[in-house]
């Protein structure tokens, strides 16, 4: 008897179904009935949940009865099983296909409304039931959930996303250095930690078991799951050579003669091979700064909050990359005249070596001339988009019970409308697409607009502004303006329940949110000020009526992010400062606080911090707060009544440093006092 999958070809002997049927808790006894299967599920990045492997079942012949044909049996589970056949082979297909698969999704939060939706359209297009719940379709499973599905169906551990940002890079390096491997590529598969003298594997999928082994042969090993995205983010972080792929492309790039057939190839590759880096790097920009001196320029990048340098690049080569950033964008004859707002557009070529980030990222370009007198001295900054970030969930984002329950409660309601504020970068667009993905998008109607759409939803109508064309004189932000109204106003007729708009620029944007606020509709947006009560006096400057505005506010977050120290090389921080600091505050037991400074190691390249974790204070809105907005009350007061003085953002960060989370400069940063 053997067991073959038809796409793998894998055979399965009576020990290794004897095995099988133990783990679904059937004794071995089943193996001597007269018809016998098993199914194993099949779950991965793409495809997790799908559907079991089809399998070709070799009938077990009673005595002297010649041997039946194989009868292929699909993941649809509607193949008739011969009438001799035990109830065994139904209860094993069906209890595995339903009671595992169907409970570990209701396990996510998936609604059985919603499995019963995705099982009729995978009867109808044969997709898995997976990739139909995934963002980009129905968007009923998170890509986390899609990994916490699999740890479950492989009995392992899950391994989530806040854990990438502490891998030791450095230890696995030399782990594998001294075992004879070295990381060349990413393969789907990564050591994530070195445990006692043996490496844990992280995997997408169960059968990802079968490849680490190979990839690692002789290696003591564990696995744990985690999701593509986690993955690719500890190799680029920690593993991908992309500073020297742009490094080598600079050297061609001298070398290289103007006349050369493939000098401006070679130019275009090595821009792309500088954005790659920066996006491998988790960088939110990239700056092109020329030297004083016009000696050349310093390739900039900003990652976790924090200025780099890259590299200089002497003027010959400067000069290259700055003609070929202008004449790109188009901006030949508009860059004398003052500031130019572009998208940067890619070519055909691109994708080939760089489809990693073309199919991925998108970048704006401000180009910014020094003076009318130095109009190629030239200043360009890239601000880069994930436009296929996988958004966090809610419960990732670490908010306290009380927050995380009033935030609930918003979305639960009908109508009004919900800020959320604070500075380019602050993570903003990030918090309200997961207070949105609590929503359900199938009985609530998502309606969205945005500048660009960074995260894509299926279920969601989003809509993406206008760009301005290259006869615009206004600019492109005078055309995402216009834009944005149009497409607002024509939102409303198109019956939204739910309306997220990317930020609140000007007047009559707000006016119009405010309106729909008031005729039915929940509204989400954003706005640039630096703390919750700070809103108010923005509306006021649009001219907006505070008795409007105080009937239709359900809340304002506003939220910063701090750096969060590395944990490999941390040290405590006994300053007599930083001590007192945290001492005589209700909300911190100064006896139990273990504040930590940053030191530097190889595993965070020497500056003492690993990635970045949100702040917050929530504006609730009481009955006491709204009666003041309206009396159009001093901040002051709106505060003192709708943010306790242990949930400021100032109070947060203290928090953290307590826990050792972070610096007491990085919450000093955040006070709106000077602290001497």
């Amino acid at each position: 008897m053997f067991f073959t999958p038809f796409a793998s070809g894998h055979k399965k002997t009576e020990s290794e179904l004897a095995t099988v049927l133990s783990d679904r808790g059937h004794s071995e006894q089943a193996l001597d009935e007269p018809f016998v299967h098993a199914v194993e599920p099949t779950f991965d990045a793409q495809h997790v949940g799908a559907e079991p492997v089809p399998v070709r079942v070799i009938h077990k012949p009673e005595t002297h009865q010649p041997e039946p044909p194989a009868i292929a049996v699909t993941h649809t589970m509607q193949t008739t099983i011969p009438a001799t056949a035990s109830t065994l082979a139904t209860t094993v297909i069906t209890k595995f296909a339903e009671s595992e698969m169907v409970a570990a999704l209701r396990d996510e939060g998936v609604p059985q409304r919603h499995i019963d939706i995705a099982q009729r359209r995978e009867a109808l297009t044969r997709e898995s039931l997976t990739t139909i719940m995934s963002s980009a379709e129905y968007g009923f499973l998170t890509p986390e959930g899609v990994a916490r599905v699999n740890a479950r169906l492989a009995k392992l551990a899950y391994y989530p996303p806040s854990s990438a940002g502490q891998v030791a890079g450095a230890d696995i390096k030399e782990f594998l250095t001294a075992h004879g491997f070295a990381l060349n590529q990413f393969e789907g598969i990564l050591p994530v930690q070195v445990k006692d003298s043996h490496l844990v594997i992280g995997i997408t999928e169960s059968m990802d078991r079968n490849r680490a082994t190979l990839l690692f042969p002789g290696v003591s090993h564990e696995y744990v799951v985690a999701s593509q995205r986690t993955l690719q983010t500890i190799w680029r972080r920690n593993f991908a050579d992309s500073a020297a792929d742009a490094m080598a492309l600079y050297h061609e790039l001298v070398q290289a003669r103007v006349e050369d057939d493939n000098a401006q190839t070679l130019l275009r590759r090595f821009v792309l091979s500088v954005m790659r880096h920066a996006c491998y790097m988790g960088a939110s920009d990239i700056g092109f700064t020329p030297s004083a001196s016009e000696s050349g320029g310093d390739v900039r990048l900003k990652v976790d909050g924090q200025g780099e340098i890259f590299t200089f690049l002497p003027k010959t080569v400067w000069d290259k990359v700055i003609s070929h950033l202008v004449t790109q964008t188009g901006s030949q004859d508009k860059i004398t005249k003052g500031p130019v707002d572009r998208r940067f557009e890619w070519l055909p070529g691109d994708h080939d070596e760089f489809r990693e980030i073309t199919s991925r990222y998108a970048f704006r370009i401000e180009l910014l001339p020094r003076s009318e007198s130095q109009p190629r001295h030239v200043t360009v900054v890239m601000r880069i988009l994930d436009q296929q970030a996988d958004t966090a969930e809610l419960d990732q984002l670490e908010f306290d019970a009380e927050t995380l329950r009033y935030l609930t409660q918003v979305t639960n309601l009908r109508t009004g409308l919900m800020l959320v504020v604070g500075p380019t970068g602050s993570g903003k667009t990030t918090t309200l697409y997961a207070l949105l993905n609590t929503m359900d998008p199938v009985t609530r109607w998502l309606e969205s607009i945005e500048n660009p759409i960074e995260y894509q939803r299926g279920l969601w109508m989003q809509m993406q502004t206008m760009q301005a064309t290259g006869d615009d004189s206004d600019g492109a932000a005078s055309a995402e303006a216009r834009s944005a109204g149009l497409l607002l106003k024509g939102m409303l007729r198109a019956a939204p329940d739910v309306i997220l708009f990317g930020e609140i620029r000007k007047g009559d944007i707000a006016f119009e949110l405010l309106d729909a606020a008031n005729t039915g509709h929940l509204a989400f947006t954003t706005m640039h000020v630096n703390e919750a009560v700070m809103v108010f006096s923005r509306f006021k400057g649009f001219g907006v009526d505070m008795p409007t505005l105080g009937s239709l506010l359900r809340g304002v977050l506003a939220q910063r992010l701090v750096r969060t120290l590395c944990t490999h090389c941390a040290q405590p921080d006994e300053r007599i400062t930083t001590l007192d600091a945290l001492s005589n505050l209700d909300y911190i037991d100064a006896m139990r606080a273990r504040p930590m400074r940053p030191v530097g190691c190889p595993n965070c390249n020497g500056s003492g911090f690993r990635g970045r974790r949100m702040v917050y204070e929530l504006l609730q809105i009481s009955p006491a707060v709204r009666d003041l907005i309206e009396q159009d009350a001093p901040p002051s007061r709106i505060v003192a009544a709708g943010i306790k003085s242990d949930n400021t953002l100032y109070a947060n960060s203290l928090k953290l440093v307590a826990k050792g989370l972070t610096t007491i400069e990085d919450a000093r940063a955040l006070s709106s006092f000077v602290t001497v």
